[in-house]
């Protein structure tokens, strides 16, 4: 199914957001890049907290990396109690940010706090400061080469 998803991607022009829960992930992007199902630039999401995949451990972290195609940008997030330490730790080492509530609906530790994106990104914003990080705006985003301006804007099923 995943093969068959890139081989529409690619005849679209879409560029996909490779969402990794574990190293077999890693691999399987490897396989599709042998296959030229998907072509650089990479762009990974490595989420870490699942019960059953990677945890926000430095060796687990730097393991990942390492895994990754060369020249990937990558963005690292947490699920849950997680999210914050994988934050702190992609924008600490130079990387990319997730955050929000699609992974974490808690703004604290303790679950006391429910979570708004606002809120959420604002801590991300002040950890950005601390580490003298610039924020990247959409807009710089898109100029990394991840949008397909080609695209239609309806396609025929």
């Amino acid at each position: 199914m995943i093969d068959s998803l890139a081989e529409k991607m690619e005849a679209y022009g879409v560029h996909p957001e490779l969402e990794v829960f574990d190293l077999g992930m890693i691999h399987f992007a490897h396989y599709l890049i042998r296959k030229n199902r998907i072509r650089p630039p990479f762009y990974f999401n490595l989420i870490f907290g699942n019960l059953a995949g990677m945890q926000t451990d430095l060796a687990e972290i730097g393991l990942a990396l390492h895994q990754l195609p060369p020249d990937s940008l990558w963005a690292l997030g947490g699920i849950g109690r997680q999210q914050l330490q994988a934050n702190a730790i992609a924008i600490s080492t130079g990387g990319g940010v997730r955050v929000g509530l699609e992974d974490n609906l808690y703004f604290d530790r303790d679950k006391k706090i429910l979570a708004r994106n606002a809120d959420l990104l604002k801590r991300i914003h002040t950890l950005a400061e601390i580490f003298e990080r610039p924020v990247m705006t959409p807009a710089e985003f898109s100029q990394l080469g991840f949008y397909n301006t080609k695209i239609p804007r309806t396609v025929a099923q």
